[in-house]
C-alpha cells in the first residue's frame, strides 16, 4: 500500500527534482506516446507515466488521448516549482484515499473462485478471432480443464517476491470487476486496470512452470519467453491487423491484450465501457488458451 509520504515525495520528484521530469516534458510533443517518451528519455516506462499524469493533473500537459501527452508551454525549473503549490490538493485527496484503502479488505476466495468458473463457462464456449470474423468451440472440459490449470498456476508458490500475492490480486480485481456496476466508470476503470496488470507476470509464471526455470518470471516480456509459455509463431510487435488476420486465434488473442498489459487506471478512463469489455473479453480468453495448450 502507498503510503502519504510516499505520495508527497513522488510529487516531489516530479515536480521539483526537475531533470528528468523537465527532459520528459521538453519531448512530449502530441506525437510520442508514454513508452516511445520513455525509450527517448532512458528512463523506465512507469516513471515517464507518472511523471506526466502528475503533469496533467498540474495543468502543465494536455492528454490528447490514452498514453498520448503534449505539453501546453515551455517547460522551465521555474514553472514546475510554482506549479507544485498546486499539489497539496492532489495529497490532500490521496491522503483521504489512503485512509479509506488502508481498512482492510477481506476476501471469500472459495466464492471468487465458483464465480471465475461460472464466468468462464459462460462466456467462452466460443471464443472469436480479434481480427477477423474466424471462431472457435471451446468444449466445457477445456474450460474446466483451463479454470484448474488458471487456479493452480496462481497459488503455485516460486518464492519469488515479483510474483507473492499475484493469486490475491487476481482474485480480488476479477471480483471487482464482476460486481461493479456499468454506470461507474471508475469503478469500472479502476477494477479493469488491476485485472488487466496480472496478464503480464501471469503468462511469465506459466513459462516459468512450464520450464521448470523460475528465473523466465524476472525477465522483460517479450517474443522469445511468450514462446516458453505457449506456441508462438508470430511476431508480438507487429502492430498491422492484416499481418494478424490469418494467424491462429490463440496468438491474435495474445497479441490483442499485449500492449493493454501495464494499462494505468488514468490511461484507461477515455476508454468506453464496451472497450474496456472487449480488451477483458480477450485477456481471459488468453488465459484460457495459455492454460490448455
Amino acid at each position: 500500500m502507498t503510503d502519504v509520504e510516499s505520495i508527497k515525495n513522488n510529487i516531489k520528484d516530479v515536480c521539483s527534482q526537475h531533470s528528468e521530469a523537465i527532459n520528459i516534458l521538453k519531448k512530449a510533443n502530441g506525437k510520442l506516446t508514454y513508452v516511445e517518451l520513455a525509450a527517448v528519455t532512458k528512463i523506465s516506462s512507469t516513471l515517464c507515466s507518472t511523471i506526466l499524469n502528475k503533469a496533467c493533473s498540474l495543468n502543465l500537459v494536455d492528454r490528447v488521448k490514452p498514453g498520448l501527452f503534449k505539453r501546453k508551454k515551455i517547460i522551465s525549473g521555474a514553472l514546475i516549482d510554482s506549479s507544485l503549490k498546486k499539489s497539496k490538493e492532489i495529497v490532500s485527496t490521496a491522503e483521504q484515499k489512503i485512509r479509506i484503502k488502508k481498512k482492510k479488505k477481506v476476501i471469500n476466495t472459495t466464492r471468487i473462485k465458483s464465480e471465475l468458473r461460472e464466468y468462464l463457462q459462460n462466456n467462452y464456449y466460443f471464443i472469436h478471432h480479434p481480427f477477423s470474423d474466424k471462431k472457435e468451440k471451446i468444449s466445457k472440459e477445456k474450460i474446466s480443464k483451463a479454470f484448474e490449470v488458471l487456479i493452480k498456476n496462481l497459488e503455485a508458490d516460486l518464492g519469488l517476491i515479483q510474483l507473492e500475492g499475484l493469486e490475491l490480486r487476481f482474485y480480488n480485481s476479477f471480483s471487482d470487476f464482476l460486481s461493479c456496476s456499468s454506470l461507474n466508470k471508475s469503478e469500472s476503470i479502476a477494477a479493469f486496470s488491476n485485472l488487466i496488470k496480472c496478464f503480464e507476470p501471469y503468462l511469465k509464471k506459466v513459462a516459468a512452470l512450464k520450464n521448470r526455470d523460475n528465473a523466465l518470471a524476472l525477465r522483460s516480456l517479450d517474443e522469445e519467453l511468450i514462446k516458453k509459455a505457449i506456441s508462438f509463431t508470430s511476431n508480438i510487435k507487429k502492430r498491422d491487423e492484416e499481418y494478424w488476420k490469418d494467424k491462429s486465434i490463440h496468438e491474435a488473442c495474445i497479441r490483442f491484450v499485449y500492449p493493454y498489459r501495464h494499462m494505468e487506471a488514468h490511461e484507461a478512463r477515455d476508454y468506453s465501457f464496451f472497450q474496456i469489455q472487449k480488451i477483458i473479453y480477450y485477456f481471459f480468453s488468453s488465459i484460457i488458451y495459455l492454460n490448455i495448450n
